[in-house]
């Protein structure tokens, strides 16, 4: 069903898509539920969107408690929002933690941001160690030398490199 959902979403028949995405997620399948999700959240029916965001996430996607915890956060439930944003970086997520970073540092924990930011540039996201010299320069995202980010953060080298596209 989730594979006929998706055939139809790519031809544009949202209703036949969305049909067969309830049935795989009634059926246990996770994306498909993310999949109902985001095209509710895309047609600005965000309850149901929330609705079927829970359920994936409740099946075990990990993308859904992310973008969960950003609908909550739009919808100024910031609470909220950090318990989803914690939920999804415990489990890995990387867009969570940044996600949680960027919600820290804009409710001024910048303490907590910067390490949720290293978290994220550690582990090879660019925009997180972009977001994290700019917050330790005073800026918002903006074009800064990649190397140099690298190098005022004290990250490792081989991880500069990774960075600024002179290696693996």
């Amino acid at each position: 069903a989730f594979n006929l959902g998706c055939l139809y979403r790519e031809e544009g028949d949202c209703d036949r898509a969305m049909h067969f995405y309830e049935q795989a997620s009634n059926q246990g399948d996770a994306e498909a539920a993310f999949s109902l999700g985001l095209m509710h959240q895309g047609n600005g029916s965000t309850d149901f969107a929330m609705q079927w965001h829970k359920r994936a996430m409740e099946l075990g996607c990990r993308d859904a408690i992310n973008t969960l915890g950003s609908l909550y956060e739009a919808q100024c439930d910031n609470n909220k929002a950090i318990e989803l944003f914690d939920l999804a970086r415990r489990q890995g997520c990387i867009r969570g933690t940044r996600n949680l970073a960027q919600l820290m540092q804009k409710l001024g924990d910048k303490d907590k941001a910067s390490q949720y930011y290293k978290d994220c540039a550690t582990s090879g996201d660019l925009f997180s160690l972009v977001n994290l010299y700019g917050m330790d320069h005073g800026r918002k995202l903006d074009t800064y030398g990649i190397g140099d980010c690298v190098e005022v953060q004290g990250l490792k080298s081989d991880q500069g490199k990774r960075f600024n596209g002179k290696g693996g």
